[in-house]
């Protein structure tokens, strides 16, 4: 089942459920509509930003990710690390 960042399974709240996370960016990321790379393309994340992740949420390798509590949508969780400052660029 694919969920995009306006829908959610039955009975469930993203803004409210899961087990809510802070990550920061390792890179520049694109935040998409849905769990894929063909997802429209919805923001970008700065490298060494922080987003709150929804790891309950954890698809195929994606996050839903959240901002001041709404959902913006999903990100690749190899692209975040539990680490305010990321690696620095060789």
């Amino acid at each position: 089942m694919l969920l995009n960042a306006r829908s959610a399974p039955p009975g469930h709240d993203p803004e409210t459920d899961g087990d809510m996370k802070a990550r920061w960016a390792k890179v520049n990321v694109v935040v998409r509509s849905g769990p894929s790379r063909d997802a429209r393309p919805v923001t970008v994340l700065r490298r060494g930003q922080k987003i709150e992740v929804n790891s309950a949420m954890l698809r195929d390798g994606w996050y839903q990710v959240m901002r001041n509590g709404k959902v913006l949508g999903f990100v690749g969780a190899h692209l975040f690390t539990t680490q305010s400052s990321p690696p620095k660029k060789s």
